[in-house]
């Protein structure tokens, strides 16, 4: 259950802002930029799925530490990105 919540977790703060960031230029076309980013991200995933298991990944509480990792680097990321400064 703690793996699942981890997962959860990380998926809730990635997904919704990359979302929102890949659809920000593109207003207009949207529904295009949201499926590629769609297609995109299920490449990557399994690009790194298969990485993972050649590395020897087989428990599922080894999953969770890589995608707790993943979840503080992407909040590292976002607040690192709210302090810049916007120009006026």
């Amino acid at each position: 259950m703690l793996g699942q919540l981890l997962m959860i977790l990380g998926n809730g703060i990635a997904l919704p802002c990359a979302q929102a960031m890949v659809m920000l230029p593109y207003k207009k076309q949207a529904g295009a930029a949201g499926a590629l980013s769609g297609g995109g991200q299920m490449i990557v995933s399994s690009i790194v799925s298969m990485s993972l298991v050649q590395l020897g990944l087989s428990q599922p509480w080894h999953l969770s530490v890589v995608i707790a990792a993943f979840a503080v680097i992407t909040l590292s990321n976002v607040i690192r990105g709210f302090k810049v400064a916007q120009p006026a």
